[in-house]
């Protein structure tokens, strides 16, 4: 009987104790604020934008899998920005051979921008 209350103990603290990360491998993950920072990676495809309150983070745009609408201003900072997010990718920024990571986030699949 202690065995069962141990193991069952083990279960419920498992279940419970999800990683911080785990947000970022869901699905459909939306995001909106206003855009802060949008860093072309130079040595993988797309840039690293980071978005401010009130549904803030850092995501990653790649061309082909994520889809832009209305106005289209998601590369420079200023304007704001509404999406859905998903997937988990990283920006290497430098010159090749010589790269490193700048940051990593979820991958933008559907975003549009303010003016």
């Amino acid at each position: 009987m202690r065995y069962c209350l141990k193991i069952l103990a083990c279960v419920i603290i498992l279940a419970f104790s999800v990683p911080s990360w785990a947000g970022a491998f869901s699905l459909n993950t939306p995001f909106g604020g206003k855009i802060v920072t949008s860093i072309p990676c130079t040595c993988s495809v797309g840039s690293w934008v980071t978005v401010a309150f009130p549904r803030p983070g850092s995501f990653i745009y790649t061309p082909g899998l994520s889809q832009i609408y209305r106005n289209y201003q998601l590369f420079r900072p200023g304007p704001w920005a509404l999406g859905i997010a998903s997937g988990f990718s990283t920006c290497m920024v430098g010159a090749p051979p010589y790269c490193v990571s700048i940051g990593s986030g979820p991958i933008i699949r559907k975003v549009g921008t303010s003016f």
